[in-house]
């Protein structure tokens, strides 16, 4: 096995880009299963089985992901500010919540 949901695969040169790519591999590691579940699906895998996910379950750790990669990417830590995704508006946001939608707008969903 691996270490590290985002690492590339050094047997198979896999490497997970896609904000959904990255959720199955980080819902494939021991945050979720046991290492002897891991272990088992592993060699299933290797057998040619695919690993089964669960599409809600991917889409939300998904949008988690595409959350903290616009955080990460549109924060400005000198003012604290970041543009609203939607609206594009700058705001503070809770920095507990990392929010990348204006309060603005999340009155208006």
């Amino acid at each position: 096995m691996k270490f590290g949901a985002w690492v590339g695969c050094k047997t198979c040169g896999y490497e997970p880009k896609t904000s959904i790519d990255r959720a199955k591999s980080l819902i494939a590691t021991d945050h979720y299963f046991t290492d002897e579940y891991l272990e088992g699906a592993a060699a299933r895998f290797k057998q040619g089985h695919p690993l089964i996910f669960s599409d809600e379950q991917i889409k939300t750790l998904a949008l988690d992901i595409e959350k903290q990669d616009y955080f990460t990417l549109h924060f400005d830590f000198e003012n604290g500010t970041i543009p609203c995704v939607k609206c594009g508006e700058t705001f503070r946001p809770n920095p507990e919540t990392e929010n990348v939608v204006c309060p603005a707008c999340c009155v208006k969903s």
